[in-house]
């Protein structure tokens, strides 16, 4: 083991990127080829394509003559340029889709490498980098077409630039931090709040450090343009057709809905055991149309030991839940093999030997992440964004002296 850190050490930066590239591109291909044809096209790709297709033919993102707001406009515009290019080529619009995700994944690895350096000493930061490039579920996601894989790729590209604006002070990587965060918003609308969160951080973070405070307005305005200009140009789009505003996508309430059911008959995915009190409940949710006002008075109507048993489900199944698979014991046993080190990391983190306010940023994304999918349907694939900073507290039990980035907060 000596021998190979060593030798590591001796690497260039440039060739450590280029082994990473090359090794989760590897494991991706053979994730691929090992599941080929045994998981069906996921059925929200056949939309994704059917307005892919609306678009190419120059209609606009338009459903009857409105803007389809069901899904935001980014993964169908990715979409139609893949299909675009494997159409030129005369290739199956599938597999080009696919073996583009390869691509994204490896790049995607590469900001989690540069994220994880943030925290973490060199070899832990490797290690964590190892782990997320061999996490089971995530390299599934590339078997099929998932937008996940280009929301991953741009959210952790945002949060790399926002980092190293945190750490080094430069203004400049607010503003490409905003514009990819945008583009993940318009690819998954999971960041839109996000955003606001992250600026209150660097606000709180950053306010104390007196050489920080000339610039901190400045970064805080590039970041919030960079979201801005990306997200408002749909917004208008919407305005224009539709006559409202809404939070990036429309109908959110369905998985308001869907999360309040998922043991009942009327769930469209695989329905699960739950006890009869909390059926009764998810029966009296599934008897009305799905609005915002019937669902808020049905559960301030429910008996608090009942929504406190759907709080217990959907805070556990967050992690392990699928949405039509019958190997949620598998997935759970997986699941918990990553989180009980990970827990250990995360208290490790708070002793006063390791504590830093910096390094709470990847507990409060997974909080974030855990808390969103808490609202709606509990399922692992919402979780997704949240394990690679699973990863960075695993390999914290790694690190041996204190040297976490240090900082002039107490």
């Amino acid at each position: 083991m000596g021998s190979l850190l060593k030798q590591w050490s001796q690497q260039t930066e440039k060739q450590k990127r280029r082994f990473w590239f090359l090794f989760v591109t590897g494991i991706e291909l053979l994730t691929v080829v090992m599941w080929w044809g045994k998981r069906p096209i996921p059925p929200d790709y056949i939309t994704y394509a059917r307005m892919a297709d609306v678009l190419a033919s120059g209609q606009g993102y338009l459903d009857q003559g409105q803007a389809f707001t069901f899904f935001p406009p980014g993964y169908p515009i990715f979409l139609m340029l893949i299909h675009a290019l494997a159409d030129v080529f005369s290739l199956e619009r599938t597999l080009t889709v696919i073996g583009i995700d390869l691509l994204i994944g490896a790049f995607s690895l590469l900001y989690f490498r540069k994220i994880a350096r943030h925290f973490l000493p060199e070899v832990s930061a490797e290690i964590a980098t190892l782990l997320w490039a061999t996490y089971p579920i995530q390299l599934l996601l590339y078997t099929q077409p998932n937008s996940e894989i280009p929301f991953l790729l741009t959210f952790l590209a945002a949060l790399s630039h926002y980092l190293t604006y945190l750490r080094k002070g430069q203004v400049t990587q607010m503003a490409i931090g905003g514009f990819w965060l945008g583009i993940s918003c318009l690819l998954r609308p999971i960041t839109l709040y996000l955003a606001v969160i992250l600026v209150i951080y660097v606000l709180w973070y950053n306010y104390p450090q007196v050489n920080r405070r000339h610039s901190l307005g400045t970064a805080i305005a590039l970041w919030l343009s960079g979201f801005c200009l990306t997200v408002l140009p749909w917004e208008l789009y919407v305005y224009h057709y539709n006559h409202e505003w809404i939070m990036v996508q429309g109908k959110s309430v369905l998985a308001i809905y869907e999360g309040l059911i998922f043991g009942h008959r009327a769930y469209h995915g695989s329905p699960i055991s739950v006890p009869k009190d909390l059926y009764d409940f998810m029966d009296k949710v599934a008897s009305d149309p799905p609005t915002l006002p019937s669902l808020f008075q049905k559960v301030t109507e429910a008996q608090p030991l009942v929504l406190l048993q759907l709080l217990g489900y959907k805070l556990l199944r967050s992690w392990y839940g699928l949405w039509d698979n019958p190997n949620e014991k598998s997935v759970m046993i997986l699941q918990f093999l990553y989180l009980i080190p990970a827990t250990a990391g995360i208290i490790r983190s708070f002793s006063r030997r390791y504590f830093s306010w910096f390094f709470f940023i990847p507990l409060l994304l997974i909080l974030y992440y855990w808390g969103t999918t808490l609202i709606i349907i509990p399922l692992l694939r919402y979780m997704i964004p949240a394990m690679p900073f699973i990863m960075l507290y695993i390999a914290f039990l790694f690190v041996k002296k204190p040297t976490i980035p240090a900082e002039s907060r107490s």
